[in-house]
């Protein structure tokens, strides 16, 4: 996981843009995971995935709550990737 608070202050003005385009009726639920690698091809780039999404479901067995894992981020979540 990415570290937002590390990055540059153009790129954080970035993913909040992001963030506050997105239109839900559960906005306060919402939780944003930043992901990135670097470019295969142009060093000192890099490919971030910036994913929206609750980060967590409801198990209804035993009725309790589930954090996300990684891959349930890559496959619950929306994402829009930036290349900086």
């Amino acid at each position: 996981e990415f570290d937002v608070e590390s990055a540059d202050a153009r790129f954080r003005q970035k993913i909040g843009r992001i963030v506050a385009n997105l239109s839900n009726a559960n906005k306060g639920e919402m939780q944003t995971r930043t992901e990135y690698i670097e470019h295969p091809i142009y060093p000192g780039f890099r490919i971030y995935a910036v994913f929206r999404g609750r980060g967590e479901t409801i198990v209804w067995g035993p009725r309790e709550t589930k954090k996300w894992a990684k891959e349930d981020w890559f496959s619950s979540g929306p994402c829009t990737l930036l290349i900086e």
